[in-house]
């Protein structure tokens, strides 16, 4: 079942942070969105850094994003590769050299075999996406790590469809904004997407998370990259609060 964005930001209004894959024009695409409730975690801005093919985590002030765990706030949200690119929340994107395999899911389920969720409180997952090309063909997947309730890691994998219009949705929390926060353990959401350039898109996905009544604003960025058969014939956008 597809879900229009409205109706999710509508259920969902801390998802944390938030992957986006999907396929429109004949492009692939891929968003990041993240939201916040520390001032730590606010006190950041995401940049294209163009001598290394990545986004990156900037301080807006470093005072205060010092308070919170750099080792989780700190990191590279997107790298791109010749044959591809990869997604992600945290540092397993950091650790990732090459992306190479037979499908985007089984990179993904083999490169991130070690790693487990973030060693915080609330066990916050590991959320992470790829785009491949494989013998010319281009594959998907979007892949999450999460605790039991014994503190165990569990790993989800999921192929993506490249299907026009429509994007999958995964993020790090369920919704709620309550402590403690319960992580998002469904299978990626289906959302339809009307066309658009890319700086629409991510001005629409940014603003769909605009506070509600009585709501704070706990928006902090949305990263948006598309590209064609290639990913040197690409494009970028990045709204960032501040």
């Amino acid at each position: 079942m597809n879900e229009k964005l409205g109706n999710v930001s509508k259920k969902m209004e801390y998802p944390g942070r938030f992957i986006m894959l999907g396929k429109m024009g004949g492009k692939y695409w891929t968003v990041y969105g993240v939201t916040a409730r520390s001032e730590s975690s606010k006190a950041k801005r995401y940049i294209w850094d163009e001598k290394k093919n990545q986004v990156c985590v900037e301080p807006t002030d470093k005072a205060i994003m010092s308070e919170g765990d750099l080792s989780l706030l700190d990191y590279i949200a997107v790298k791109v590769f010749e044959n591809g690119l990869i997604v992600g929340n945290g540092q397993q994107v950091n650790r990732q050299e090459k992306i190479e395999g037979e499908s985007a899911l089984s990179y993904l389920e083999q490169a991130l075999s070690l790693e487990t969720y973030e060693p915080d409180k609330y066990c916050t997952p590991r959320i992470t996406g790829c785009f491949l090309k494989s013998e010319g063909i281009w594959t998907a997947a979007l892949h999450s790590i999460t605790s039991d309730p014994n503190g165990e890691t569990l790993h989800n994998g999921y192929p993506i469809p490249l299907e026009e219009n429509i994007f999958y949705f995964l993020s790090t929390y369920a919704g709620p904004n309550v402590r403690p926060t319960p992580s998002f353990c469904e299978k990626p959401l289906h959302i339809d997407i009307k066309d658009g350039t890319l700086q629409e898109i991510v001005f629409d996905i940014f603003n769909t998370w605009s506070p509600k009544e009585n709501q704070e604003d706990l928006r902090v960025s949305v990263v948006g990259f598309s590209f064609c058969e290639n990913t040197e014939n690409r494009d970028y956008f990045i709204k960032n609060m501040f």
